[in-house]
């Protein structure tokens, strides 16, 4: 299908959100001396919404990208076993975008890549994200060093990167239809709980089960739930080795996600669903090395309440 102007644009625009504002952002003095290898950085939440600055260790949520062309992106690797996830499947279509009327949850939104200042990946920001059967990234980005001098590493700019997409977004059409133009399409993205495609969605969807395959030469693959503020995102590790292997990867929501080196004062508690936008995968940078990654998402569902 080939894309409208109006999806173009929004690619554009989204480019723009994520490089203007997960790029940015002051070392958090609340977390100097916190292990480099749990810093949270910035997150996309492609296709529309909000963007965000990394905070330190803490991370935050980045910018928005859909639409556009996608190409040369990594092959992930060979998995042995291709046994469909038990749930409902959240494969995109060959466009990388999945519509309310092809799930059962009524979940609809674009996936995308996102990245700090320094880091090179493909798909790249703002590009179409195609889906030819799996959902691959590849890409580099820098050592973490202290650029600005002032005596703390720079994670707050130099974070990593990372895919996602979104949970209920409207559509290029949608937002057409709302009398907006093509020069100023900003579709919305709606947290779980005000999705208008499924009232129920914040209690129905649970988790997500995830099979990778590649390689991910980081200290870890983070599955990231994006509640669009700019403070942490909470997130589940997931090994180098369980990326290589094919391991299913089963994360509720509720599960113990990582949150040690958050900031109380800026988030409390775990996920709350209720605020969820996004399900994004992202490769951390690290003090000691650049980290290099090519791995895919060979299948995807949700987990859903019984």
């Amino acid at each position: 299908m080939v894309l409208s102007n109006r999806l173009f644009v929004l690619a554009t625009l989204g480019a723009i959100g994520a490089l203007g504002l997960a790029g940015c952002g002051k070392d958090n003095p609340a977390h100097e001396g916190d292990k480099p290898t749990d810093a949270n950085g910035g997150a996309g939440t492609g296709g529309t919404g909000t963007g965000g600055t990394g905070t330190g260790d803490t991370g935050g949520t980045g910018g928005t990208g859909a639409g556009g062309t996608g190409t040369g992106t990594g092959a992930g690797g060979t998995v042995v076993d291709t046994t469909p996830l038990p749930g409902v499947n959240l494969m995109p279509n060959a466009e990388g975008f999945m519509k309310t009327g092809e799930n059962e949850l009524g979940i609809q939104g674009a996936w995308y890549s996102f990245g700090c200042a320094g880091a090179t990946f493909e798909p790249a920001e703002g590009a179409r994200f195609d889906n030819p059967g799996k959902m691959c990234f590849k890409g580099t980005a820098p050592k973490v060093t202290d650029q600005d001098g002032d005596g703390a590493l720079d994670y707050s700019t130099i974070w990593g990167a990372g895919i996602g997409f979104d949970l209920c977004a409207e559509s290029e059409e949608e937002a057409a239809d709302a009398g907006v133009t093509d020069a100023g399409i900003v579709p919305i993205k709606y947290p779980l709980s005000t999705c208008p495609y499924n009232a129920d969605l914040a209690t129905k969807l649970i988790g997500v089960a995830v099979r990778f395959s590649g390689v991910v030469n980081a200290v870890e693959l983070r599955i990231q739930f994006n509640e669009g503020d700019n403070v942490a995102n909470s997130y589940y590790k997931v090994a180098p080795a369980d990326v290589a292997a094919g391991t299913v990867m089963k994360v509720e929501f509720e599960d113990p996600l990582v949150k040690t080196y958050y900031n109380p004062k800026l988030k409390p508690g775990d996920t709350d669903a209720n605020n969820i936008l996004a399900i994004q995968f992202m490769i951390p940078t690290d003090s000691t090395a650049p980290v290099d990654w090519d791995f895919c998402v060979e299948d995807i569902a949700a987990i859903t309440a019984p």
